[in-house]
């Protein structure tokens, strides 16, 4: 196999370096879809599963506060485009706490230690877009920005290209986006990506619908990551073929290849230089003349 061949099989096996776009519908009464789960304690309990997406409605008496919605499990590598549709349909206006409605949170992992939200929020007696970053290995690394909004419908994104963030909102869900925040996030993968609905020290009720979520990067899936209740659901066929597809396709081009590469060895094995070769001759030597037959 030609070392280009090889990479081409490579690429087709196993997609490196190739980025992604996944499109998640949250809508209908259906199971999730293979590497996403509800994120939240208890989150099941505050899900509504409707047609046009996730409906969460949340109290103002609500135990433990924990934001509540969906999580993607897996890592996103190098410059990632991450974006999400809501319809925020009621919430009071609280006093205090730090907001209620809509947002995005990421960060390499779990611990909280470093992350990014991008929101659309009522917070402290405004309606407004909302950004925040914290690195707690950096001290004195936090900062909170909000921005005017009366925005009712819209699109929430995370951009990164290089090790730029880029935090930007679109009001309505057609509407353009516009950079609310940037700043030097770093290249180190990110594996927690939270889509959720907010009202956290607040004593305010929230209801809103998270209708889709895209992500486009160079992707891995954490292994095992099937939610629960979805390994037989429609979500998961979808899945598995498309990873069933591209087996059949690596192996098709790892045979078509190896095929290929026995035909080319055969074909220089029938030429005179290589027959000679075999015999001790050097490439490219002259070869004795045939005897002449003698005329009886």
């Amino acid at each position: 196999m030609t070392p280009h061949l090889a990479l081409v099989v490579a690429a087709l096996v196993q997609g490196q370096g190739q980025p992604r776009e996944l499109d998640f519908d949250l809508g209908g009464d259906r199971p999730l879809a293979p590497h996403f789960r509800y994120a939240g304690p208890d989150a099941a309990k505050w899900i509504k599963r409707e047609e046009a997406g996730f409906r969460v409605t949340l109290p103002a008496d609500r135990k433990g506060g924990h934001p509540i919605g969906v999580r993607w499990l897996g890592t996103l590598k190098g410059d990632f485009d991450i974006i999400g549709d809501f319809e925020l349909l009621s919430s009071d206006v609280p006093a205090k706490g730090g907001g209620v409605g809509v947002a995005f949170n990421i960060g390499p992992d779990d611990s909280i230690k470093k992350f990014a939200k991008v929101g659309r929020f009522f917070r402290e007696q405004q309606s407004v877009w909302v950004i925040e970053r914290w690195n707690k290995d950096v001290p004195g690394d936090y900062r909170v920005a909000t921005t005017p909004t009366d925005a009712r419908t819209g699109r929430l994104r995370f951009v990164r290209q290089g090790a730029v963030l880029s935090y930007q909102a679109a009001e309505g869900l057609d509407g353009e986006f516009r950079e609310l925040f940037r700043h030097e996030f770093g290249t180190e993968d990110v594996a927690m990506v939270r889509y959720i609905v907010n009202n956290t020290n607040s004593a305010t009720v929230v209801d809103a619908r998270l209708l889709n979520m895209k992500i486009r990067s160079e992707m891995i899936p954490a292994a095992g990551a099937d939610p629960d209740g979805a390994a037989d659901g429609a979500g998961a066929s979808g899945w598995r073929r498309l990873g069933a597809l591209w087996g059949v396709i690596g192996a098709v081009a790892i045979l078509v290849a190896g095929g290929v590469g026995y035909l080319v060895k055969r074909r220089r094995a029938r030429q005179p230089e290589h027959a000679g070769r075999a015999a001790g001759v050097p490439a490219g030597a002259p070869t004795a003349p045939r005897p002449r037959k003698r005329a009886e």
